[in-house]
């Protein structure tokens, strides 16, 4: 379900909409992220690492499946997350695993959309970012922003060690 786009954010979820159209084909669930501009390309086999851990976070996502995200993170006194729709910030797999039910009986049904995304990786840790679009049958507009996950490799896989996810800023101050 599309939920119309209005307030103040309108140009920005617009832009970000019609981004989407434009580059989804190139960056659709199956596509690969790019690396960062000026870095050197990541090995595939820790791309493609990445690219399923980070499809395994907006898939639990997706579904509202608690159990599936918290396993994802990363259990340690330096995991933190924030996230608008979250309202807080998190630093414990407990906290997150209490705060994640209320926010999805409050969204509903989401969709995650990803745009531009990128993946660096710096030995055994690693960083995605994205322009992100999510839209919920009971948002009262789209969540348009942007997301950095940094990822840490032990014992075989990557797990999310901090996430920040925040709205596109309404203004840029002038440059």
């Amino acid at each position: 379900m599309r939920v119309p786009v209005r307030g103040p954010r309108r140009a920005s979820a617009g832009l970000l909409l019609a981004g989407c159209a434009v580059l989804l084909p190139a960056c659709s669930r199956e596509a690969p992220m790019s690396p960062a501009h000026g870095r050197a390309a990541v090995a595939p086999e820790i791309q493609q690492a990445l690219v399923v851990a980070h499809r395994g976070l907006v898939e639990a996502f997706e579904r509202g499946d608690v159990e599936a995200i918290c396993d994802l993170l990363y259990p340690s006194q330096e995991l933190l997350v924030f996230h608008p729709l979250l309202r807080g910030r998190f630093n414990s797999v407990e906290r997150i695993r209490a705060a994640l039910p209320a926010m999805f009986d409050a969204m509903g049904p989401a969709t995650w959309t990803d745009v531009h995304p990128m993946v660096v990786a710096e030995g055994e840790v690693a960083w995605v970012t994205s322009d992100v679009l999510i839209e919920a049958g009971r948002l009262a507009e789209p969540f348009v922003g942007r997301g950095t996950e940094i990822w840490v490799h032990e014992d075989g896989r990557w797990r999310l060690i901090h996430g920040h996810w925040s709205t596109v800023p309404e203004e840029r101050p002038a440059r």
